[in-house]
């Protein structure tokens, strides 16, 4: 089929597409990522009678007339801008799918030819005539389908930080409170409430002065907006009333810290989860450990020292559950500066200076570490790079020597949908309804999703549905780019990852969609979404595309010894699973898992190190797997049953008896892999099995062997 064929057309009453939409956008010899859009008018009229998008072509140079044409985004912002000619005739060329040009001329009467980028992000195209403004919505052409970068131009509108943080603040403690991931121990709290006595203590801060610590305690089956919050003395004492049940405990402790001659620093240590707290005890500890000092400076381009905010995002939290969430926001002084004690590893930093500055806001990837230099850390100037689809969040060197990592961004919006907000907190609240009658009301029968844990509907809060897509869309550019700081700071912070982050660089990459879910094909409210990456959701909770995202890793990172691309899916509903295309092929990961950066890890142990999955629900027999899957490919599994010859045994403390038994004190032989009986693992659990544990020796040495590779 010839790219002539495919050419479609848009009429105005009604639109129309046709189905046969080529692959790919360019072939060799035509201008890459390029559209030709033909409008057909009526003389001396301008009026659009009908638009046809021709993709590949080579326009010929005309000079007649000097309209001006518009490319605007969903908002109505522009993105690009140009010269249009009227003429009686047009002539252009057709590659077709070889590549081969073929030359045409056919008279239209006054017909208009516009060379635009292809932008995915395009939404309007605005003409300007000698007597009015014609407006056509392209909505077709963002199904076109393209292994080609949509490379979008640096005026492309930037990150709004500051609303994604105003939403960040509201939805806090949903995100930090792990509902799910509890231990079963915890009930609803009973009783009455008793006065109790409370210490926080921080170990190794002998040499430092307690000002005072904020403690906010939270219940759960409480208020999660009426927390019980107390503030210390000098001493780290402090009262309250308490009942019996699970406590999340914040703190902020304010400390002089003699190393900066008596300047007040902020301690913020790790949230504490009390599982199964009794009053009668008449007290309650709160101790945490020395984290590291972070001195740092905000800087503006152009300015030098800013004043200004700092918010701090993890992943981690307990060492257990995965919840993007920010730990701390720091107000800078006059000159820029500020300190804050933090566990030693990496985080995602949002910058954002003082208003009045001409400078805009960023979010940069930080490690903490021992060192007593202070961090300058810069935000750019108006139109600088923080606005370009394309940015290197993770720069440990040269792509040729690296391994190189992509985020795509697929399901994430440029709108901001307005709601209702009821109930005064901020933040959109309510469950997400499969209205399988498109009444807009809760039958019994109806699935919702739970967001917030509570295990009955909420009604969502009213709010405008401006894309059709049942979502309250907000700050998603934003939100991506923090996605992908989040993820890729847990990643390296990880065992045994974070020995290796001078081997890695991370991009992330952003393309605007239509809907802010995926395809869902069993249900009809969602057979027709429009993502940038059009992935369908399947009856397994994979998210799969066509496009070859292999390629456009690889033309988006230049001479990269290995470019590999992560999907990361916009995923309000929580329903897509992790997935992994072979060795240093795709990932796919849900943006919204509450496991997220582990579930990603979990693929990189595919990813990099070739590791099996070692799941054992639903088991089968193996055999049946054995020619497809053969074992020696793997380094963590097998079908040998004697330990004498097991690919692991430099790792047994002792011969282990075979199967291993659960709670055998070391590395074995246990069964269970795949989902399936007859083949063998080193460890009863570990991050291949569940994202709740390490990798543990096994399986880290193999990433370790791979990753060597990388170093210089």
């Amino acid at each position: 089929m010839t790219l002539l064929k495919a050419v479609f057309l848009l009429t105005l009453f009604p639109l129309i597409s046709v189905a046969e939409i080529p692959d790919q956008i360019t072939k060799s010899g035509g201008p890459d990522g390029k559209l030709l859009v033909q409008l057909n008018v009526e003389k001396g009229d301008y009026e659009v009678v009908s638009l046809t998008v021709v993709p590949n072509v080579t326009p010929v140079e005309t000079n007649f007339g000097e309209e001006v044409y518009r490319l605007l985004d969903r908002n109505g912002d522009l993105l690009h801008t140009g010269r249009i000619h009227l003429q009686k005739f047009i002539v252009y060329e057709y590659a077709d799918e070889n590549g081969d040009f073929h030359g045409t001329a056919e008279p239209f009467e006054g017909s208009a030819k516009i060379t635009i980028p292809y932008y995915k992000s395009a939404w309007i195209l605005e003409i300007q005539t000698r007597d009015r403004i014609i407006r056509r919505e392209l909505d077709d052409i963002r199904t076109l389908k393209s292994s080609v970068p949509n490379v979008s131009p640096t005026t492309s509108k930037p990150p709004d930080f500051r609303g994604y943080l105003r939403d960040l603040e509201a939805s806090r403690l949903k995100n930090l409170f792990p509902y799910d991931e509890i231990s079963p121990a915890s009930e609803s709290p009973s009783g009455k409430k008793t006065k109790v006595k409370g210490t926080v203590t921080v170990e190794g801060v002998e040499d430092y002065s307690l000002v005072r610590a904020e403690v906010s305690i939270y219940l759960r089956g409480g208020s999660e907006e009426d927390p019980i919050a107390v503030t210390s003395d000098s001493n780290g004492n402090f009262k309250a009333k308490l009942a019996s049940g699970v406590y999340l405990i914040l703190a902020t402790c304010y400390y002089k810290d003699p190393t900066l001659g008596g300047q007040e620093v902020l301690l913020y240590p790790n949230p504490l989860i009390i599982s199964d707290f009794r009053p009668k005890a008449g007290k309650i500890e709160l101790n945490w450990e020395l984290n590291q000092l972070f001195r740092g400076r905000l800087m503006a381009k152009g300015f030098g020292e800013a004043k200004g905010e700092i918010y701090i995002l993890d992943g981690d939290l307990s060492g257990s559950t995965y919840q993007k969430f920010y730990i701390s926001n720091i107000q800078t002084d006059e000159e820029g500066s500020f300190a804050i004690r933090l566990p030693r590893k990496r985080y995602a930093m949002i910058l954002l200076p003082s208003p009045e500055l001409p400078v805009g806001e960023k979010l940069k990837i930080v490690k903490v570490k021992k060192s007593k230099k202070v961090k300058k850390l810069y935000c750019p100037q108006i139109g600088e790079v923080y606005g370009d689809p394309l940015k290197k969040i993770w720069d440990s060197g040269p792509n040729d020597t690296r391994l190189n990592y992509v985020f795509l961004a697929e399901g994430y919006t440029d709108i901001v949908e307005q709601f209702t907000d009821e109930n005064g907190n901020g933040y959109w609240d309510g469950d997400i309804l499969f209205d399988w009658d498109g009444d807009g009301e809760r039958k019994y029968e109806e699935r919702y999703y739970d967001r917030n844990g509570n295990s009955q509907w909420d009604v969502p809060e009213p709010f405008e549905d401006t894309n059709g897509d049942s979502i309250c869309n907000r700050y998603e550019r934003a939100k991506f780019e923090a996605d992908c700081a989040v993820n890729t700071a847990t990643v390296l912070n990880f065992t045994p990852f974070d020995e290796f982050d001078d081997c890695i660089n991370v991009y992330t990459y952003w393309i605007t969609s239509r809907h802010g879910v995926q395809r869902l094909s069993n249900y009809p409210a969602w057979q027709n979404m429009e993502t940038a990456y059009n992935a369908a959701i399947n009856p397994y909770g994979a998210a799969v595309t066509d496009v070859d995202l292999e390629t456009l890793a690889n033309q988006l990172v230049p001479n990269a010894r290995e470019a590999v691309p992560i999907l990361l899916v916009h995923d309000p509903i929580c329903i897509v699973r992790g997935y992994n295309k072979g060795k240093f092929g795709r990932i796919v990961i849900s943006a919204e898992g509450r496991r997220g950066g582990r579930v990603l890890i979990h693929e990189l142990g595919h990813n990099v190190g070739q590791l099996f999955d070692e799941y054992t629900s639903r088991m089968e027999d193996f055999s049946s797997w054995a020619d497809q899957y053969p074992t020696e490919n793997y380094a963590n599994v097998t079908t040998e049953t004697d330990p004498t010859k097991v690919k692991w045994k430099k790792y047994f403390d002792g011969t282990p008896p075979v199967p291993t038994p659960f709670g055998y004190d070391g590395y074995g032989v246990f069964e269970g892999a795949w989902c399936a009986y007859g083949i063998y693992r080193p460890t009863y659990n570990s991050m291949m099995r569940s994202t709740y544990y390490p990798f543990f020796k096994v399986n880290a040495d193999q990433l370790r062997k791979v990753l060597n590779n990388f170093k210089e």
